[in-house]
């Protein structure tokens, strides 16, 4: 089996589509965070909870 490398850029795009396939979208505010969580400029934690601040 080949080893195959994927970015970042490239494994959201594929949650992306995954997403838009279960009829949910991956706004531009979530991709964000995702890149954010991945660099270390935010911790998961952090993200989840500005998720939640919008639900209350």
């Amino acid at each position: 089996m080949p080893n195959t490398q994927q970015t970042i850029t490239e494994i959201l795009d594929n949650i992306a589509m995954s997403c838009r396939m279960e009829g949910l979208e991956m706004t531009d505010e979530i991709r964000a965070m995702c890149l954010a969580i991945y660099n270390g400029s935010a911790t998961l934690q952090d993200c989840l909870h500005k998720i939640n601040a919008k639900y209350p």
